[in-house]
Parts: structure tokens; C-alpha cells; sequence
């Protein structure tokens, strides 16, 4: 048993089991496991930051002396990535790996050479060791994590993070206010303060979130906005973090479907169309809510693709509180059912059926191809299992749905490519068959084996209407 209340003890051990197993004793950090970044390296390549921290924090909690040991091991580790160079774009972040440069090149790029975002990710958890742990600490160990967290606070230039990029906005408001208060410096607790008002502000006036349906990036929201919570320096950050809290997990309750475990399109952020083969930090705090039977997420394996989001498990387990009695409505939502949102010119509609369900965007926003943006989604049940189809490459798009069918209007292309998570799939007199479904396209279209597990669609205009029919094997 953990020494620290959890809201679920099965998440605490699993995920700290999972973490333990790339667990570097020679570096005192974490690898990457084999499936967190499969696009461009292998497991056990890269030691990993804010997951190094998450662990050292896990370590400290099992109350096991030789646990207590690495996680001081881990926290120094850590500690010695941190960047110190007043006036340097990167003062205050880490290291965005141990195998990176000890120090940035004279040209360095954001996203490349460091990571900003670094600076809240360590800095919220090094918080959470001292708020937790600190007296365990030693005096100057303690001291030095603080010193880390206020250089990580200072060295954020001001106007960096928009309040539109949701995650980061609201870990750096919390841990502006929360060093401003604990050093005593009011203007860095005002600027806090005043930066979570403007995120506040913005929420009421969108209704939601820039980041949009995020099932990776909810996640970290909610892990933000239980720091807002728990140790909210003033009385804002607890009472509206409690609010946006119980916001956030209604509109993922409007999106989700049990019947196929996933979240509906479409996703402003998401590193992958379906939950079940891939980790998103919104399917752990469903385990933290509703158990792990319950919960959103592939098996916890090994080679699990976006399986470092795991570590972050006991953390979640200890600071989720339970909301379910809360929120407005529950948590049963009818089948079937349209959901929609307006978030300024960006228009959302998702049909969610029992064996369908499609999502799509709609706005005159150029997303430049970016892969994380989602705009068209559709899931179906195969079985036991989900297929999934969704927009690459998204750009400019408009989108009408109606009930089993989409029509997609796509500019600065002459091509709409999609792609298609299926075991099989055939096409023909303008049909595509998995098996589990036919979708009719009433445009030119080539198939093709693709590089993400599945196949790629091309078709050969910038409109299609895309009708979708229940299948029966061998109709193609």
C-alpha cells in the first residue's frame, strides 16, 4: 500500500510496475519503453525527464527504504538536467533526454534542441515530491528541488505559453502562484494569478477548451487542474480548478462511447484515432474514476504504443479525486446522440451510435497538415475489436454529416488522403470492405498498404460524400 492516500490502489501498482521494468539503475532514470516513440527510435534509447520525476515520486511513495533511496537518486538526476542560463531562451527548462547536449547549440530550435514545456511538467512534480514528501527530503535536497522549481517559474518568459496552448497555460499559472507564494515573491504569485484568470476567462468564453476533445491532453489538464485544487495558492485556483475540473469531465463523458471505448471525433490533439491501441492519459484518469475494468486503454504491454504516458499513473492515482457524483446529468449519456460545439469559427459535430460513430470539424483554419489535429473520425465495432477511419494530412476543411454518412470539402489539395486501421479491406465499384463495414465513396479512389498498422485511401478529389453500411463478409 502506497503512504499516501490513492483513489485507486490497482492504478498505484500497476503503473508503477509498468514503470519499474524501464527503470535504469546505472543513470537513475527511465528509459523510453519500446512503443513510446516507435516513429523514430527503439526502446531503450532515450532517458526520459518529467517521466524520471513522476517515478522518483512513485518510489517515494511506496515507503520502501530502498525505494526512498533510487527515488533521491532519481531526483538528483533530474536536477542535474536543468538548464541555468539567465537571459537564454531555454533558462529554467532540462534536457528534453539525458542523451541530449549538456548544453543547447548557439542556434538551438524550440522542440528539437530543449523543450520549453519541460519547465512545467518537472516543476508541477517536483512540487508534489516537496508538498508530499519534502521533510523526507533532507534539508538541502529540499532546498535544491524548490531552487529548481523557482528557476523553472523565473526562467518562463512571459507571453511564451498563449492561454490557448491549455496544458501548459494551466501547469505554469499553478506553478508561478504556488513558488511566489511559498519564496514570498507577490509579483511572481500576481503573475500566476493573473494568468489563471485569463485562462478562466477564455474557458467561459469558448465553452471549452483550444485543445479541444484531447484524450492525451484532457488528461493533462486534469493533472493541472488538480494542482489548482489541492494546492491552490489562493482562493481562484481552487475554487474555478474545480469547476473546469468537473467541465472537463463532462464533455468527455458526451464524447465517449462505452459500447466502442473510445472518445468520438474530432481531436484538436491526439496521438492516434483509437484508445484501445494506443495510451492516452484521459483513459488513466477514467481508470482512476471508473476502475480498470472500465477504462479506455490497450493492455498494459511492453511494447504498448504511447505507453511512457503510463508512468504518470500513480501520480494520477494520487491526485484524482472522485467527481462522478458531481457532474450534471452523471454519467450515462444516451445512445444514440449528436453532440456539437462552437469554439469561435471552428464548428464540431459528433453522431454517436452503439456501433458507429463519426465526428468531424469544420472551420476556414489552415492546420497545415499537422497529424495530431483530427478533424474526421469515424469508429466502428469490428467484433470484438474497433476499426477506425480518419483524415492525414488535414488542412482547410469543411465537413456536413448526417446520419452513417459524411461529405468532406478539403482546400490546398486536390486529394483527400485518408487512413484506415483494419485487419483487411478490399475495394471496388467504388465501395471499401473491411469485413465489418462498407463505405461507399463517390469519388475516384486507390488503396494502398500504409505505414500505420493499416492502409491508405486516396482519393482523387477535393469533395467525397463517404456513406457508411453495415457489412457482410464476402459482399466484395
Amino acid at each position: 500500500m502506497p503512504v499516501v492516500e490513492v483513489s485507486d490502489v490497482e492504478l498505484f501498482d500497476d503503473t508503477l510496475a509498468f514503470a519499474r521494468q524501464w527503470w535504469d539503475p546505472e543513470a537513475a532514470m527511465l528509459w523510453n519503453p519500446d512503443g513510446a516513440f516507435p516513429e523514430f527510435t527503439a526502446g531503450r534509447t532515450l532517458h526520459q525527464i518529467p517521466n524520471s520525476a513522476w517515478f522518483a515520486w512513485s518510489l517515494l511513495a511506496t515507503g520502501d527504504p530502498a525505494d526512498e533511496a533510487d527515488a533521491i537518486r532519481a531526483i538528483e538526476a533530474v536536477l542535474a538536467l536543468q538548464y541555468d542560463a539567465p537571459g537564454a531562451e531555454y533558462d529554467g527548462t532540462f534536457r528534453q533526454f539525458l542523451e541530449w547536449p549538456q548544453t543547447p547549440p548557439d542556434d538551438a530550435t524550440m522542440w528539437e534542441d530543449y523543450d520549453p514545456n519541460w519547465r512545467q511538467f518537472v516543476g508541477t512534480t517536483f512540487a508534489l515530491i516537496l508538498e508530499d514528501f519534502g521533510d523526507r527530503l533532507g534539508d538541502d535536497l529540499n532546498l535544491r528541488v524548490f531552487d529548481s522549481c523557482r528557476r523553472a517559474a523565473l526562467g518562463e518568459p512571459d507571453g511564451r505559453i498563449p492561454t490557448s496552448y491549455t496544458n501548459p497555460a494551466l501547469m505554469r499559472a499553478w506553478l508561478d502562484a504556488w513558488v511566489g507564494s511559498r519564496a514570498g515573491l507577490p509579483d511572481l504569485l500576481a503573475r500566476g494569478e493573473t494568468f489563471a484568470q485569463r485562462i478562466v476567462d477564455r474557458f467561459d468564453r469558448l465553452g471549452t477548451f483550444d485543445e479541444f476533445n484531447s484524450p492525451t491532453y484532457y488528461g493533462m489538464d486534469l493533472y493541472a487542474l488538480s494542482f489548482w485544487q489541492i494546492f491552490g495558492p489562493t482562493p481562484l485556483f481552487r475554487e474555478q480548478g474545480r469547476r473546469l475540473s468537473l467541465a472537463i469531465w463532462s464533455e468527455m463523458l458526451d464524447f465517449y462511447s462505452p459500447d466502442l471505448r473510445n472518445w468520438a471525433g474530432p481531436y484538436t490533439r491526439s496521438y492516434g484515432p483509437d484508445v484501445t491501441r494506443s495510451v492516452a492519459k484521459a483513459g488513466v484518469w477514467f481508470w482512476a474514476e471508473f476502475g480498470r475494468d472500465r477504462a479506455p486503454l490497450p493492455p498494459l504491454t511492453a511494447d504498448v504504443h504511447h505507453g511512457h504516458d503510463l508512468t504518470s499513473g500513480s501520480v494520477i492515482a494520487r491526485l484524482h479525486r472522485r467527481v462522478t457524483a458531481d457532474l450534471p446529468g452523471g454519467c450515462d449519456r444516451r445512445v444514440p446522440r449528436r453532440v456539437e460545439a462552437t469554439i469561435e469559427d471552428r464548428f464540431v459535430v459528433s453522431d454517436i451510435g452503439q456501433d458507429l460513430m463519426i465526428g468531424t470539424e469544420s472551420s476556414d483554419h489552415d492546420w497545415g497538415g499537422w497529424d495530431q489535429f483530427m478533424p474526421f473520425v469515424a469508429h466502428w465495432r469490428a467484433g470484438d475489436d474497433v476499426e477506425t477511419l480518419w483524415l492525414a494530412g488535414p488542412r482547410v476543411l469543411h465537413a456536413d454529416l448526417e446520419p452513417a454518412k459524411a461529405t468532406l470539402r478539403v482546400e490546398e489539395t486536390d486529394e483527400i488522403v485518408l487512413h484506415l486501421r483494419a485487419d483487411e479491406c478490399h475495394v471496388a465499384s467504388g465501395r471499401i470492405d473491411t469485413g465489418h463495414r462498407v463505405i461507399a465513396i463517390d469519388q475516384p479512389m486507390s488503396l494502398e498498404l500504409g505505414d500505420h498498422d493499416g492502409w491508405t485511401i486516396r482519393i482523387a478529389a477535393s469533395e467525397a460524400t463517404l456513406d457508411f453500411h453495415p457489412a457482410s463478409v464476402g459482399q466484395i
